[in-house]
């Protein structure tokens, strides 16, 4: 059994691969650098990982339990920065860069040079394990410092992500937001049993969590264009534009609408989105008209109200 999981760890980096190749080709989106950066940290931690349950000797497994550190402790910090530029949609500035850094910064030259403090772990051992070297280790004070870091980034980010979900007026940014927290809560609950000594032979869970991480990922990146953020943004503006616009086909059948043009036609539901509008009496008048802009009364409850409309074709 726990064969078969050091080989799933090299399937988990492997996913995060084609996140990281991916977001490079969404240069121009607001989020996909930091999702790269994030999504690379995130391969050297696992992969690491996964050379370290194949190792051969004690001393392999030494050399790929520090190279590890190289993504890990960068992996949440970076995740951090985007959470924050996720949610307040601007770059964070070089003081947060710098604060949010310093710990994965320390923590990285902490592990590779533990050998001359014991800092970080006191001792590392090795289990032979069903044909497997897992190490094991007893946990320093700086180990106890990175932990509580890593959570308080998790807990951060998932406000951020409850925000975005709770006031978002687009459906797909609210999805988008939902995926983001499940994927960031999922790691970070798995790896408790890790740091309760409750995994089977002290084997790390935390890349197992991030294998659900990686699945609600790709359903982000690919159902709902989680880096496609123009199209959001475009949507955010049609919808909080203070005048009405209804989209119709050539059919004039209704496509779309947004809340000011709502508020001006009760008709206006999604549930009528497919209705033929030419065939209703309002409608039927605007349609009919053979100059644009043009001006039309409309009378509603005994008072009437002046609209300019204007027909754009897309």
């Amino acid at each position: 059994m726990i064969g078969i999981l050091s080989k799933s760890v090299f399937i988990i980096g492997f996913f995060f691969v084609i996140l990281f190749i991916y977001s490079l080709f969404k240069h121009r989106n607001r989020v996909s650098g930091l999702f790269a950066l994030m999504s690379l940290a995130a391969v050297i931690y696992i992969m690491g990982y996964g050379f370290e349950l194949q190792s051969q000797t004690v001393e392999q497994m030494l050399f790929f339990l520090k190279m590890e550190y190289f993504g890990l402790p960068f992996m949440f910090a970076i995740w951090l920065l985007f959470a924050y530029k996720f949610y307040f949609n601007k770059n964070p500035s070089l003081k947060l860069n710098i604060l949010v850094m310093v710990i994965p910064v320390i923590t990285l030259f902490l592990v590779v040079t533990n050998d001359y403090h014991h800092l970080y772990y006191t001792k590392v051992s090795a289990l032979q394990y069903e044909g497997l070297l897992i190490a094991q280790i007893s946990k320093g004070p700086w180990y106890i410092v990175n932990v509580i870091y890593s959570y308080m980034v998790i807990i951060i980010g998932s406000v951020a992500f409850i925000k975005v979900y709770r006031n978002s007026v687009l459906k797909a940014m609210r999805v988008q937001a939902l995926l983001m927290l499940a994927g960031t809560l999922c790691p970070g609950i798995i790896n408790i049993f890790y740091l309760l000594g409750l995994s089977p032979a002290g084997l790390d869970m935390l890349p197992f969590g991030l294998s659900i991480l990686v699945i609600l990922y790709f359903i982000a990146l690919f159902k709902f264009q989680f880096l496609d953020m123009g199209e959001i943004i475009r949507g955010v503006v049609f919808e909080r534009i203070s005048e009405g616009i209804i989209v119709v086909d050539e059919k004039n059948r209704l496509v779309d609408f947004n809340s000011a043009a709502q508020k001006m036609y009760k008709c206006l539901k999604v549930s009528n989105i497919g209705m033929d509008l030419s065939s209703t009496g309002t409608f039927k008048r605007i349609f009919n008209q053979t100059i644009n802009p043009f001006e039309m009364e409309i009378s509603e409850n005994d008072y009437s109200k002046h609209y300019e409309f204007r027909v754009t074709n897309l």
